[in-house]
């Protein structure tokens, strides 16, 4: 195994589909070391075109904690969140969960988080639910929609969005829907704007579009026209927009100003979820019909390596070791 020091900026990459995390020197593009995340029972999960796959946990959407000592990670078929020590990259927590968890933000201060939670079944109601921390006990779930897969805290940690047929303003201290946007697509990926005034929605099931909402009064105020949209990433300028093209197998970038959308970048098949370095020159990129992760130039959009991970890399995060 590669040698790893403090102060490595590293990936941590969530294969979904071999119940395992995929650690990554960012600099190098080297594979460090693999994380077993195949702890809990064993049953059959759906996946095309294998068939039935046996996991335990199907780890998702990795998320650090603001001081970055440790990666929370959402298992949505084991009903449970597993805590990793990044400077050990050992499983020092495994927190269990009422409903399916898919996707966690953190306030701020570090003091909570808040978790999505998919439906027992496909198709079924979802939820939302307040994580305290350190003490890791949970609020009472606020139901909301189907499939609420994707969630976007504001910067003041008070207010979550979540994303499910319709959109979901939750107000985190009353624990409690605060407003329902309908929205004019289906959508699955969001995005805050750094100045917190914009959310973008990624029209991903049929809608090939952007949908903008404002903050300030919670409605929708427009759309852009971008063809088959996964997932999103801002650049270090506020105003350009990395999106991923899933089902044309590219990426483009968006002029927020002008709504001006670049020709499209061919990267591999099914692209997906976008992380920036710390540095902002590159961004990961995941493939998770696939089995690797690419890494390309987010001024140039071109494709710089591919990474080697396991089978279905859904989500990745990026920090530093401490």
């Amino acid at each position: 195994m590669p040698d790893i020091t403090d102060g490595t900026e590293v990936a941590y990459v969530a294969n979904s589909y071999a119940d395992t995390l995929s650690v990554i020197d960012v600099e190098t593009c080297v594979l460090i070391e693999t994380i077993a995340m195949d702890f809990g029972d064993p049953h059959s999960v759906e996946r095309w075109p294998e068939g039935q796959l046996q996991l335990a946990n199907t780890p998702m959407n990795p998320k650090f904690t603001p001081d970055g000592s440790q990666l929370y990670v959402p298992n949505p078929e084991g009903h449970n969140l597993a805590v990793v020590d990044v400077a050990t990259n050992e499983i020092v927590e495994v927190i269990e969960t009422a409903m399916k968890p898919c996707d966690i933000e953190f306030a701020p201060d570090g003091s909570r988080a808040v978790v999505s939670l998919l439906g027992r079944e496909t198709g079924k109601q979802g939820a939302l639910t307040v994580l305290d921390l350190p003490a890791h006990t949970t609020s009472e779930p606020v139901m909301v929609g189907t499939q609420p897969e994707e969630l976007v805290l504001t910067a003041d940690g008070a207010h979550a969005y979540i994303v499910s047929k319709s959109l979901w303003v939750i107000d985190v201290d009353a624990n409690e829907v605060e407003k329902e946007i309908h929205l004019p697509e289906h959508c699955y990926d969001a995005v805050l704007s750094p100045d917190g005034d914009h959310l973008y929605l990624t029209a991903t099931f049929g809608g090939a579009k952007l949908v903008i909402v404002e903050t300030t009064t919670n409605t929708v105020s427009g759309t852009i026209d971008v063809p088959m949209p996964a997932c999103m990433a801002f650049t270090h300028d506020p105003n350009r927009l990395l999106v991923s093209n899933v089902y044309d197998g590219s990426i483009q970038s968006v002029d927020l100003r002008t709504h001006e959308v670049s020709d499209p970048v061919h990267i591999g098949e099914l692209p997906s979820y976008i992380a920036l370095t710390r540095d902002g020159a590159r961004a990961f990129v995941c493939h998770p019909a696939n089995d690797f992760v690419t890494v390309i130039d987010t001024t140039t959009l071109e494709a710089l390596d591919r990474i080697q991970v396991d089978l279905g890399p859904c989500a990745l995060a990026i920090g530093i070791r401490p």
